[in-house]
């Protein structure tokens, strides 16, 4: 088995934008099994998520999420 780490960083204006994006990714990523371009995934898993705000200069809100593939 091979397993493929990624991070997928989210930057919007309003959290309720951060919110909805972040649902959005887990729910596509979350539990994944199947065909992802020529791979086969075997099970996808969410490992973290981080949430932040900056208000240096204009207000940002990011959303770190953390996802591993196993082939």
């Amino acid at each position: 088995m091979r397993d493929t780490r990624f991070q997928v960083d989210v930057y919007t204006k309003t959290y309720s934008e951060a919110a909805t994006l972040k649902d959005s990714i887990l729910a596509a990523f979350h539990g994944f099994t199947g065909a992802m371009g020529s791979s086969t995934v075997s099970r996808a898993t969410v490992d973290n998520t981080i949430e932040s705000f900056s208000d240096s200069g204009e207000k940002t809100y990011r959303i770190i999420i953390e996802i591993t593939l196993i082939d």
